[in-house]
């Protein structure tokens, strides 16, 4: 059976189906109203999730804003816009990210460039970067100096620094692609005077991370994706860097390897935030509780917007007898 909404309309003839492009159609069915009815409906029977809030983000992009807010249904579109926005439904189709298809994203206000394979942004790390801006202004810290350790799109760092006009940061990565893009959003946002960006491994490089330290804080979001998780990822997930993802069998592996290291790169009582998978704060904290070698202290769990256990805040504690003066930046193993 033919479908009556697939990229274009479709006619029935005698013999054969006759297509008409949107483009070519009459200006009264090029309207805003009229374009999100028929390119939903085209999503909906591909069973793609969340169509009409795809459509509606991808119809807003083509108009050169964030979202529909403001825009008449009757709001006419050009051939050309028409055009683009065929291929990015097609694109959708094929269960490619919204925010990779727009080519951009809104985080904290800022608006980001992203692009596959780096990781996208979510919700819940602008809840992170809340938390960590909070608890500077808190504390009333000034010249603080943040780690910000897997940068993925910069997306993190780059929201703490703009809230923080006088803190400076590094940023490290593995992958060439995610440095490259947290220069640029650098860029684009006005923080790369107050950025160094970096691609080294947190399991390997920490001597070579050493010779940028102290640190007041570390922040990150490891991968945390466990072997279980693995195997049942939307599709979506699959255009996304899987070394973004999968944080080992049981999804610490890269959490446990900052963890070793944190104590070598913080200042005594500096801090280190993360946003970590469901369940695994919990994990972190029985952790430091049973190690005491890796000289961090558990100070709190935080919720996420849907009130389940998502982030972890740790101090860094010097012993008693411990020199603050005597302490050495360099690579310990993990633990």
């Amino acid at each position: 059976m033919l479908k009556l909404f697939h990229k274009s309309r479709v006619l029935v003839s005698s013999y054969y189906p006759v297509v008409v492009p949107y483009w070519r159609r009459s200006c009264s069915s090029m309207t805003v109203g009229s374009i999100c009815k028929s390119f939903t409906r085209q999503l909906e029977q591909e069973n793609v999730p969340e169509a009409k809030i795809s459509i509606d983000l991808m119809v807003a992009h083509v108009l050169g804003k964030t979202t529909l807010h403001g825009v008449t249904p009757s709001t006419h579109l050009n051939t050309d816009q028409i055009r683009q926005l065929e291929s990015m439904c097609e694109q959708r189709k094929r269960r490619m990210p919204v925010q990779y298809i727009i080519g951009e994203w809104d985080f904290c206000d800022l608006m980001l460039k992203v692009q596959p394979p780096t990781l996208i942004p979510r919700p819940e790390t602008e809840e992170l970067a809340n938390y960590v801006i909070s608890h500077v202004r808190r504390v009333r810290q000034n010249q603080v100096k943040i780690l910000d350790i897997g940068s993925g799109s910069g997306a993190l760092i780059i929201a703490i620094l703009h809230a923080l006009p006088t803190a400076t940061g590094v940023a490290v990565d593995i992958a060439d692609h995610a440095c490259s893009l947290t220069s640029e959003n650098a860029q684009l946002t006005g923080v790369h005077h107050r950025l160094i960006v970096e691609k080294l491994d947190i399991t390997t490089d920490v001597a070579e991370l050493s010779r940028l330290c102290p640190f007041d804080l570390i922040v990150g979001n490891p991968p945390y994706l466990t072997d279980e998780c693995l195997n049942n990822l939307e599709t979506e997930l699959s255009y996304e860097d899987n070394k973004a993802l999968y944080g080992g069998p049981d999804g610490l592996d890269v959490t446990r390897s900052i963890l070793a290291a944190a104590s070598r790169l913080l200042r005594p009582n500096g801090s280190v935030w993360m946003e970590l998978g469901l369940g695994q704060p919990l994990e972190i904290k029985t952790l430091l509780e049973k190690q005491t070698g890796y000289h961090l202290q558990h100070v709190e769990t935080l919720q996420d917007f849907t009130n389940r256990d998502r982030f972890c805040h740790l101090e860094y504690k010097l012993l008693t007898n411990e020199d603050p003066s005597s302490q050495k930046y360099f690579a310990v193993p993990v633990m």
